[in-house]
């Protein structure tokens, strides 16, 4: 997966990588942040168009287990992640869960083989969308990556509506054909834009219509708004 474009305002169709369990371009201060451990490899076991990411292959990617559903979220320092605000809310209530209940899985792409780290504070957006892609039981153990275009804004506006897409979020996916996509249970994991060999953080997985669906491109955060 070798995006090699710049992301814009997402009028053009630009590569980039959904990486699922997943600021104007976020350009982190540590030189080594963004860079992958390891090279790319081979496509295989494919789901939802997708296929597994080696072993450690996002460093900044963690697992959130909650219960029994899983999600995901992206180390943006030493003490702050950012994942999908239903992730982390309540059912029904307008309240983020107590920390207690959240446990992050981060070192690998392999939940068995991670490292556990508790959390101690919540904050979600005051304005953030209660409406989302379920978060599911985790159907693999391993972190699943999938390469989609991002989707003229004014195309995936006519599709959904200004108020699903507007300033804080952008579409992405294969609009016309489906086949890729997020999807349940990767609620809160980051889309990332490869530029000069480092990746940066563009979007988060929020919403959309099932999975896959041509003419229904997944839904993206886009982190790179100052309301975000």
């Amino acid at each position: 997966t070798t995006p090699t474009t710049t992301p814009t305002e997402a009028t053009t169709t630009t590569s980039s990588t959904s990486v699922a369990t997943t600021v104007s371009s976020y350009k982190p201060q540590n030189p080594d942040c963004g860079t992958q451990r390891i090279g790319l490899h081979q496509h295989r076991q494919r789901i939802v168009g997708g296929f597994t990411a080696d072993e450690c292959e996002y460093p900044w990617l963690v697992f959130l287990i909650i219960s029994q559903h899983v999600c995901a979220a992206t180390i943006i320092d030493k003490r702050h992640i950012m994942t999908a605000a239903h992730c982390v809310k309540n059912r029904g209530l307008n309240t983020p869960l107590q920390p207690e209940v959240v446990i992050v899985r981060a070192g690998s792409s392999h939940i068995p083989d991670t490292s556990i780290h508790y959390v101690s504070n919540i904050t979600t957006h005051p304005q953030h969308d209660p409406v989302h892609k379920a978060t599911a039981p985790n159907s693999t153990p391993n972190l699943q990556e999938v390469e989609i275009p991002i989707v003229d804004q004014l195309l995936c506006q006519q599709r959904y509506g200004t108020d699903k897409v507007n300033e804080l979020t952008f579409c992405a996916g294969d609009y016309y054909n489906g086949g890729k996509d997020s999807c349940q249970g990767d609620s809160g994991a980051s889309l990332v834009c490869k530029i000069n060999n480092r990746y940066y953080f563009y979007g988060i997985v929020s919403n959309g219509i099932d999975c896959a669906l041509a003419l229904y491109p997944g839904i993206y955060t886009k982190v790179s708004n100052p309301q975000i």
